[in-house]
């Protein structure tokens, strides 16, 4: 083995070294940029994100991975015109990537609720998925 093919390995492991401390540290970073407050309303299930809703009416992982995005935007729309206030927005975990990504999160109230029914039935897909 040659120098360029030791320092290459060397390289690769650092960063994959590198990419499970990220994911191993997520969580806590996410905590910490949320704050105790909204840490504590995710934990005790006063919030709610689009993919864990998606997930709960059926749809898999690669669905939710794909949809979720125009699914969120149309109940964030169907929340604006009920409230006349922008979504919360709260650090989260990408399903995919376990990276944290700043979200929209919607309280389990009756307007929480309302909002979201009312953007799943007003997007195609979700509303298809809604009917199955």
């Amino acid at each position: 083995m040659n120098i360029r093919q030791l320092a290459t390995t060397a390289a690769n492991t650092g960063r994959r070294i590198a990419a499970r401390v990220r994911r191993l540290a997520a969580p806590v970073e996410i905590a910490i940029r949320n704050g105790a407050t909204t840490t504590r309303e995710i934990a005790a299930g006063e919030l709610t994100l689009i993919g864990d809703e998606l997930a709960a009416i059926g749809a898999d992982d690669e669905w939710i991975n794909s949809y979720s995005s125009p699914a969120g935007k149309a109940v964030a729309k169907a929340w604006r015109a009920q409230t006349g206030t922008e979504p919360r927005q709260i650090w989260s975990r990408h399903r995919r990537t376990g990276r944290p990504i700043y979200v929209k999160a919607y309280p389990t109230t009756f307007a929480g609720r309302t909002a979201i029914d009312t953007g799943f039935a007003r997007y195609s897909r979700t509303a298809a998925l809604l009917a199955a």
